[in-house]
């Protein structure tokens, strides 16, 4: 059964294909580097100085997990619906 057959289609192919590609190392970094050195997130209190001063140590167990966070919940891949609230 289709839940979602009365809903029309709001982004295109392309973008749903980057919407759901793999994340990169490039993006991560951005990220990081975008971010104020002394904020620390509330998940482990690690400053992000701490990220950019320990990267090529950490970078390879960091971006298996941020992959895996995109990717999966309890074995389930994410899915993402965005919902125009205008018609």
């Amino acid at each position: 059964m289709r839940i979602f057959y009365n809903i029309s289609k709001k982004i295109s192919d392309e973008q749903n294909s980057k919407i759901n590609k793999e994340i990169s190392e490039e993006e991560v970094l951005a990220a990081i580097w975008s971010l104020h050195p002394d904020k620390a997130s509330r998940l482990d209190e690690f400053t992000i100085a701490f990220y950019r001063q320990h990267w090529n140590i950490i970078k390879k167990d960091f971006m298996r997990m941020t992959k895996n966070v995109f990717k999966q919940k309890n074995g389930r891949k994410y899915k993402i619906f965005i919902f125009d609230s205008h018609p």
